[in-house]
């Protein structure tokens, strides 16, 4: 995906600029963002995003702090979510070998009695559900489980209340 940009529709700068940014210090409105983050999702992936910008009140220095805001503005998100997937990575890793080593730990302290073996099996199985969290679910998934449990213990709330 990229983007190309042309100034040929009628948009004055102050629809695309936030109102609140200092000179040099540009900021995108929020929702000329919002705007772009639509187009980005339901542009299929091989097609180039157009934006046609008519800029005869725009000076050249304004299309060009325009075209450098948007680039800047969806660098900064495209570092952020390769930031979140890097450390989602090590996580997977750390969680790993976590479970590799507790499992062998876990085997060769087979000859122990339950008492110490039991808190071996702590973080093995922290680490595999996490692990699996990982590979099965999404944050979505997680996300929807999360609310379906909160919606689970209001009603709960709401019955006692209601029982009492």
């Amino acid at each position: 995906m990229f983007l190309l940009l042309d100034f040929h529709a009628e948009i004055h700068d102050r629809h695309l600029i936030s109102t609140y940014s200092v000179k040099g210090y540009e900021t995108l409105n929020p929702e000329f963002v919002d705007y772009l983050n639509t187009l980005v999702e339901v542009t299929p992936y091989d097609c180039p995003l157009v934006l046609n910008i008519i800029g005869n009140c725009l000076s050249q220095e304004d299309k060009e702090t325009i075209k450098e805001i948007i680039r800047d503005d969806f660098a900064y998100h495209l570092g952020m979510v390769e930031r979140k997937e890097k450390k989602h990575a090590r996580i997977f890793v750390f969680m790993f070998l976590g479970l590799a080593l507790s499992g062998l730990l876990l085997w060769f302290t087979k000859a122990l009695a339950e008492e110490p073996r039991e808190l071996l099996f702590i973080p093995f199985w922290f680490m595999g559900e996490t692990l699996c969290d990982y590979i099965f679910l999404t944050e979505r998934d997680v996300e929807q489980l999360y609310s379906e449990i909160e919606k689970d213990v209001k009603e709960t709330i709401t019955e006692e209340d209601l029982g009492e």
